[in-house]
């Protein structure tokens, strides 16, 4: 009892103080939609300058809604604050894969424009992101050069980041960085590398991925947490002055305090992998992705919740302030209970 209500005393500060330089949330998509429906030419949240987009009616049909939100609750029992619904983007929407109303056999990626563009300063600053997720779909084996068997080794996009330089344009553009996970045929992928675990991917490239050791098919759904340092100017940046650096936690064990980058689990830098290959990270369009099928590593499907986007970790995470109450709450407990026994 009295270590526990050490912890809490000497928490309580913390939780207390309010952040000295709260920046924006510029971004959020709860997909508070009705479950069911294809979410494509949805125009909830807010920070969007489109709804969101799909090249066809194939891809429209394999994005659609399922009732209820996803959560998240840390070690130290607070949760991520969630409204909505879900999304469920799939590659393989028929009675043999994912069975959508309607459903195709054909990839989606449905995408949505911003209202704002990141990483175009004329001085360094942060992106940060959050969303929880979850890779779904039929396992299909495959065993690669390395020997090592993926059962979900279709390519896959929780999240990926767009930029497209056309004012207006409905396009999605080019693929600067994505969280998710590259198919496992692709040529010049590493064979040695983790399989079936979250990662972070270089202008959507297998063969520019970094892998985690996260499986991304464990429930819960997993609460990915992002940051994205942008340098000054349009790329390509391919050396280590110049290149943009992204950093993944998966499951953060405390909500209430931002990470170190060293405690990353997985970290992209300008010194990892070719140091030919652009890391400049500007963005104004994000996009969902699921891989139609094929018969070396079937096709992909992932479900996603509770997008946000901001300039500070805070804007991404629950309030320090409604944890603080629940804090007190337990500290009021805990000394009643003392003063009674």
């Amino acid at each position: 009892m009295k270590k526990q209500l050490t912890w809490l005393l000497a928490g309580l500060p913390l939780l207390l103080a309010s952040p000295t330089a709260r920046a924006v949330l510029l971004a959020y998509e709860g997909f508070d939609y009705t479950p069911g429906w294809t979410f494509v030419g949805g125009t909830g949240g807010f920070g969007f300058e489109t709804p969101w987009l799909a090249a066809n009616n194939n891809m429209a049909s394999n994005a659609i809604v399922v009732a209820g939100s996803f959560t998240y609750t840390d070690a130290f029992g607070f949760s991520v604050p969630v409204s909505g619904h879900r999304a469920w983007v799939t590659g393989h929407g028929t009675a043999d894969g994912d069975n959508f109303p309607g459903g195709a056999a054909a990839t989606s990626n449905p995408w949505r424009r911003l209202a704002f563009a990141r990483g175009l300063d004329s001085t360094p600053t942060t992106t940060w992101a959050s969303l929880i997720a979850i890779r779904t779909g039929q396992p299909w084996a495959y065993t690669n050069a390395g020997g090592n068997v993926a059962y979900f080794g279709r390519g896959v996009g929780a999240l990926q980041f767009f930029y497209n330089a056309t004012p207006g344009s409905t396009v999605q553009g080019n693929e600067m960085v994505g969280v998710g996970r590259g198919s496992e045929n692709t040529s010049g992928i590493n064979p040695n590398q983790n399989v079936d675990t979250w990662a972070i991917l270089n202008r959507g490239s297998a063969a520019q991925q970094k892998t985690s050791t996260v499986h991304f098919t464990n429930e819960p759904p997993d609460f990915l947490l992002i940051r994205i340092d942008h340098n000054p100017g349009i790329g390509p940046h391919t050396n280590a002055a110049e290149a943009d650096r992204i950093y993944l936690w998966i499951n953060p064990n405390n909500l209430l305090q931002e990470p170190d980058i060293n405690s990353a689990d997985v970290t992209l830098t300008p010194i990892e992998l070719s140091a030919s290959n652009d890391r400049d990270y500007i963005f104004n369009v994000i996009r969902l992705f699921g891989g139609n099928f094929n018969t070396t590593v079937g096709y992909s499907s992932v479900q996603v919740d509770e997008i946000r986007i901001g300039t500070e970790w805070i804007d991404v995470v629950p309030e320090p302030s409604s944890a603080a109450l629940a804090l007190l709450g337990g500290l009021t407990l805990l000394l009643w209970r003392r003063r009674a026994g």
